[in-house]
């Protein structure tokens, strides 16, 4: 028997953008999403939208910083650094 949550998992891999749900697999997800935008190579640009509507542009791999289990990342932009913890990101928008 398959299980159904892989064929979920690998149709949200084909999409661009990832939305928030309110089950824990989304959450796990979501991390995981991160993860691997993260540390692709090459590295391209993304921009996470938080559940307040703020949106952060992640340009070059400088930009961010995260512990190993990705619980939440940090924005380093010129002249500020912002804390994101990962379960107040509502959509992952990846750049073409």
């Amino acid at each position: 028997m398959s299980c159904p949550m892989k064929g979920v998992a690998a149709e949200l891999r084909r999409h661009s953008t990832f939305r928030e749900g309110a089950d824990t697999f989304w959450g796990a997800m979501k991390v995981e999403n991160i993860k691997d935008i993260v540390e692709r190579q090459p590295f391209r640009p993304f921009t996470v939208r938080l559940s307040n509507g703020a949106r952060y542009t992640f340009e070059k791999p400088r930009n961010i910083g995260a512990p190993e289990s990705y619980s939440m990342i940090f924005f380093l932009g010129q002249s500020q650094a912002v804390r994101i913890d990962t379960e107040s990101i509502v959509e992952i928008i990846e750049e073409p």
